[in-house]
């Protein structure tokens, strides 16, 4: 049986030469060239290629920040992914995106038509601006008023 403090040290020298590999490719990449990459990387180390796409593209990232590969090697995976996922929520942060909840077929219609209503009174002409007046009201509401209009008083709940 070998040394588990053997073990671990040359896991953590194959992790880090994974990760050198990874920038030293990612480096020579043309942005045409990154699917194919991905694809084949993925393929003969048998991982995901969601995985390798991330990191890969993680490193490029940092590139474009003017990293050389000797700082994203030596910043390693966990800061270099950290931070190309914090640029990609801040970058998704003002996109538009589709909300999905789960609700009876029977009151889709009515929020659909309630919906249409405000917008109407209040001459909105976008669902972002709808949005926009229904966060206000509940940002403005203080949570008594949000119970009273549940139909709860100040009598404890039973």
């Amino acid at each position: 049986m070998s040394d588990p403090s053997m073990t671990l040290k040359r896991l953590a020298v194959a992790m880090r030469s994974e990760w050198a590999s990874m920038v030293e490719m990612a480096m020579q990449l043309r942005p045409e060239e990154l699917d194919s990459a991905v694809a084949a990387i993925a393929q003969n180390a048998k991982v995901g290629t969601d995985s390798v796409k991330r990191k890969l593209e993680a490193i490029i990232h940092a590139r474009t920040l003017g990293h050389s590969p000797e700082e994203i090697t030596e910043m390693g995976q966990e800061k270099v992914l950290g931070t190309f996922i914090k640029s990609r929520r801040q970058e998704k942060y003002s996109e538009t995106v589709t909300m999905k909840w789960m609700i009876p077929g029977s009151q889709r219609e009515l929020v659909q038509q309630q919906e249409k209503r405000v917008k109407q009174i209040l001459n909105l002409q976008t669902s972002e601006s709808f949005w926009d007046f229904m966060l206000s009201v509940l940002r403005n509401a203080t949570d008594e008023e949000i119970r009273n209009s549940a139909g709860e008083h100040d009598a404890e709940r039973v």
